[in-house]
C-alpha cells in the first residue's frame, strides 16, 4: 500500500474505527485476531490546500515576478530552506525543492513550515544557493 492509499480512521477511546466505507472496507479485508502494522499521520486538511494554492494564485495576479502558483510555491520553498542540495552532470551544487504533497509531509510538519522566515520579492533571490 502506498502512503497515499492510507485508509481515515477516527480515534474513539482506546481504539481506531474507519472514519468513511473505504476504510471499513479496508478493515473488513483484514483477517479477524491477525496483526497489523500501522503508521499513524495525522490528516492533512484539503480545505487548508484549496486556501493555500488560491493564496498562490493572488500572489501571480498581483505580482510582474511569477508567472505560475508553482513558480511562486518554488520560490517560498528554496527561501525557507525546504530544498535540497542536488549536483549537476558537471559537478555543480544547485537547490531543488522538496514536495510538499500529502504523501512527502504530514499536516504537523506542513504546519512547522508555515513559520515563514522574510522572504525575497525577487524570484531570482529564492534560488541562490548559499
Amino acid at each position: 500500500m502506498s502512503d497515499l492509499a492510507g485508509v481515515c480512521m477516527v480515534r474513539r477511546g482506546n481504539t481506531l474505527v474507519p472514519a468513511d466505507q473505504h476504510a471499513e472496507e479496508f478493515v473488513n479485508g483484514i483477517a479477524e485476531g491477525r496483526e497489523v502494522i500501522v503508521t499513524m499521520r495525522k490528516a492533512r486538511s484539503p480545505q487548508h490546500h484549496r486556501f493555500f494554492w488560491a493564496l498562490l494564485s493572488k500572489v501571480v495576479e498581483n505580482s510582474d515576478d511569477w508567472q505560475t502558483p508553482e513558480e511562486v510555491l518554488d520560490a517560498l520553498k528554496l527561501a525557507t530552506g525546504h530544498a535540497e542540495r542536488r549536483m549537476n552532470i558537471d559537478g555543480g551544487v544547485y537547490l531543488a525543492p522538496k514536495s510538499i504533497s500529502f504523501a512527502a509531509m504530514g499536516e504537523e510538519e506542513l504546519q512547522h513550515s508555515h513559520q515563514l522566515p522574510a522572504v525575497p520579492r525577487n524570484p531570482a533571490e529564492a534560488g541562490q544557493a548559499e
